[in-house]
């Protein structure tokens, strides 16, 4: 169970990664859009930041989540390793 608690964590870090490069990415081709087209963009760009901004805010809700099932997971472990002790000693 830690193990996989361990592996969300770092798909969590890489999707905050991913999620991070996206919003950069976007900026760019926003600006270019911008000098190419002349004009501003129809949407400005605090909005983009807004849902990044809460895009994160659950990214990083959901790694607080997974952080606190750590001693579920510890008592977890635990009893299966228990179990397989008591299966092995009959």
């Amino acid at each position: 169970m830690i193990y996989t608690k361990d592996r969300i964590l770092n798909e969590l870090d890489s999707s905050a990664a991913q999620l991070a490069m996206l919003a950069t990415d976007l900026k760019a081709c926003r600006n270019v859009l911008e000098l190419r087209l002349k004009k501003p963009s129809l949407m400005p760009l605090e909005e983009y930041d807004c849902h990044f901004a809460n895009a994160f805010t659950y990214i990083e809700k959901a790694k607080m989540a997974v952080r606190a099932l750590a001693p579920v997971c510890h008592q977890a472990d635990f009893l299966k390793k228990k179990t397989e002790r008591k299966g092995r000693r009959r």
